[in-house]
């Protein structure tokens, strides 16, 4: 549904009107006209569209020598006229991508409230391109909300549509897990979960394949101390369910580390899944003491083309502490200080030091140390401050005040588009211990696993400096296109 908005008429001197009153009442001196395809059609309701729209200032007028802005943020329509006057107002459509708000000066890129340009399709096929700043020292600009429309594919791949079986909130019908190839996988999913009351497995059609973008990313470090702005990609599915990391006996008991640097899932996504020569399907860690059991779906390897547009990136791989992640821990101390573990203080942690053998009391000493605190190259996770800053809605504000563990209260996780995975590892390791690493969930929000659990891959990756976006509109169905 398009959001509308009322013109006020400035007067600068005794007239008809009275200053600054809406125009509304004298609806008899304007005109409404918005462009479907090349033709400009005049409104039956004679109202001024706010998203999704924007004011063709060139072909609007009015009468009287009158003058005509608009506030580009608030798209609020003024007029400044000497007397009474009548105008014609003609409205463009204007959905633009992130990449396009990013570089149009006209918005105000201070802000940290949501940018809303306009809902996409209708019922459950529609998205909101909805963006915001994220008041970072960087400022990255993200999507946010349930179902932004920051879906892309990559030129020459499309997405495929069909039946599949996912995890659905009963409460509000939106899918939080899957998609599944079969009933059983999907149920074996949600008694992994705990089996949360409210929630069940049901067949939906469902688009899979392609990407989402989580932002357009500053001073984003090309791995030779090269700052750029570059756009950051999440693969819209799960590769499958896999460990993080496993080890022989002699290192760690074969429980792995978590050190991403050393992660055996570091090589897989750098490895099997970059391999365009792979023609069968290869096996996975997923176990303790190297068990390689999980089977890797070659077809689901990213093409050549694709690879050509991704390039290096540093990634952060500081952690966080029982105390950053948790309200209390070890049931006796009590670290509910108001800020602590909020996605802006993991976007910190992220690039801070502490990881296992940092801490007072920490001996690392299990074969695999030190751990890192960066690491260079193409295919690696998700952070947990991205899932934090994909807050969007009316609680935005509320949710960037909690901790990421705190996101299953006040519609946190359902305002969200990043745990509509259902849940999933994230790169940064959990320091309070030798072997496990945080993970996002949308049944109980930020929490942790050992290494060697078996959790969903979803790659992440950015895009090379200048790659552009075209094309589509960011929808399931018509996806923005890259290259």
């Amino acid at each position: 549904m398009k959001k509308f908005l009322f013109v006020i008429i400035i007067i600068t001197c005794t007239c008809t009107f009275i200053p600054h009153q809406r125009i509304e009442t004298k609806t008899k001196n304007y005109n409404v006209y918005i462009k479907e395809g090349n033709t400009y059609v005049k409104s039956d309701t004679n109202e001024m569209p706010k998203t999704g729209y924007i004011l063709n200032t060139t072909e609007s007028s009015c009468t009287g020598g009158a003058t005509i802005s608009q506030d580009f943020n608030s798209r609020e329509v003024s007029v400044t006229a000497t007397k009474e006057t009548k105008c014609n107002f003609y409205f463009d459509e204007y959905n633009p991508n992130i990449v396009e708000v990013k570089n149009d000066n006209r918005y105000d890129t201070s802000t940290v409230d949501v940018i809303d340009n306009g809902t996409i399709g209708t019922g459950n096929d529609a998205c909101t391109n909805t963006v915001a700043y994220d008041g970072t020292t960087d400022n990255n600009l993200r999507y946010v909300g349930a179902n932004p429309c920051n879906y892309v594919t990559f030129n020459g791949e499309s997405p495929s549509t069909g039946t599949k079986w996912v995890v659905v909130q009963l409460s509000d019908n939106a899918v939080v897990d899957g998609p599944f190839e079969n009933q059983n996988e999907c149920q074996t999913s949600y008694e992994r979960n705990g089996s949360p009351q409210g929630y069940e497995c049901q067949i939906k059609t469902v688009t899979t394949g392609g990407w989402r973008i989580i932002g357009v990313m500053n001073n984003v470090d090309d791995g030779t101390g090269n700052l750029e702005t570059r756009v950051k990609l999440i693969r819209k599915d799960a590769l499958g369910d896999y460990s993080w990391d496993t080890s022989a006996s002699n290192v760690n008991s074969g429980w792995g580390v978590n050190d991403w640097t050393q992660a055996d899932l570091k090589n897989e996504l750098n490895g099997d899944y970059l391999n365009t020569s792979l023609n069968a399907n290869t096996n996975w860690y997923n176990g303790t003491n190297n068990s390689q059991s999980a089977t890797f779906d070659y077809t689901k390897r990213l093409s050549a083309s694709a690879q050509s547009l991704i390039g290096d990136a540093k990634w952060y791989l500081g952690g966080a502490s029982c105390e950053d992640v948790y309200t209390s821990c070890d049931d006796v101390y009590d670290y509910s200080v108001a800020g602590e573990g909020t996605a802006m203080l993991f976007y910190e942690y992220e690039r801070g030091t502490k990881v296992w053998g940092s801490s007072t009391g920490q001996t690392c000493d299990d074969g695999a140390c030190p751990r890192s605190t960066s690491w260079t190259g193409k295919v690696a996770l998700a952070y947990p401050s991205d899932y934090g800053y994909a807050v969007g809605e009316n609680v935005r504000s509320i949710c960037l005040e909690k901790k990421l563990e705190n996101y299953e209260s006040n519609n946190c996780h359902s305002s969200q588009w990043l745990l509509s995975y259902g849940w999933g590892w994230l790169i940064s390791p959990y320091s309070e211990y030798s072997g496990n690493v945080l993970y996002f969930s949308y049944y109980e929000g930020l929490s942790n696993n050992p290494v060697t659990a078996s959790n969903k891959v979803i790659p992440a990756v950015y895009l090379k400096s200048g790659v552009t976006i075209s094309g589509g509109n960011g929808s399931p169905e018509n996806p923005y296109v890259i290259g």
